[in-house]
């Protein structure tokens, strides 16, 4: 059963490929969405697909109304970058989680380990 919603088409690799805006707080909706996906780690094991991932990331971060520390788009220094502190299992329903549990793919640490050592992406590139 899978219990993620269905995918609105996001091309997240068309996206990927474009320049980040300019390095200061977003001024609008699109330009935050843009840097979000720029900044895109890959899926953590218990997402099957990168495009509902980067779907699921930027309605997370467009719907979140505080500071960037609870958001996955932090911006230090004005440079964009991914909030390893910001929990993607927070919206996780008990089903799904217990059954990537059950085949290993439960992995709440998973996109933060592969930041810290550099095989995904940390940050947008300048």
């Amino acid at each position: 059963m899978k219990l993620k919603p269905p995918s609105s088409g996001l091309d997240v690799q068309a996206l990927t490929g474009a320049a980040v805006p300019p390095q200061a707080r977003p001024s609008n909706p699109s330009q935050r969405r843009n840097m979000v996906i720029a900044i895109m780690p890959e899926h953590p094991p218990c997402w099957s697909r990168q495009e509902d991932w980067a779907e699921y990331v930027v309605q997370a971060d467009a719907s979140t109304k505080s500071n960037d520390g609870e958001r996955p788009l932090r911006l230090v220094h004005g440079k964009p970058t991914f909030n390893v502190r910001w929990s993607y299992c927070t919206d996780c329903m008990p089903l799904h989680a217990a059954e990537m549990a059950r085949q290993g793919r439960c992995q709440p640490n998973a996109v933060k380990q592969r930041l810290s050592s550099g095989s995904a992406v940390a940050e947008a590139s300048a």
